[in-house]
């Protein structure tokens, strides 16, 4: 999380920086950028995971 330095009266105030992303939003759109790394199929896929 980005933070911005404040000075406010005579005190420094740190506060959350405008316009950045929440971790949440960062990893979602990671993720909708990510390729498979592989190429099975959605049958293969649930082969493997049924031991077949």
């Amino acid at each position: 999380m980005e933070v911005e330095i404040v000075m406010e009266q005579d005190k420094i105030v740190l506060r959350k920086a405008k316009g950045q992303k929440s971790r949440g939003a960062m990893a979602v759109e990671r993720l909708r950028g990510a390729r498979p790394r592989t190429r099975l199929s959605t049958d293969q896929i649930l082969a493997l995971t049924r031991g077949e």
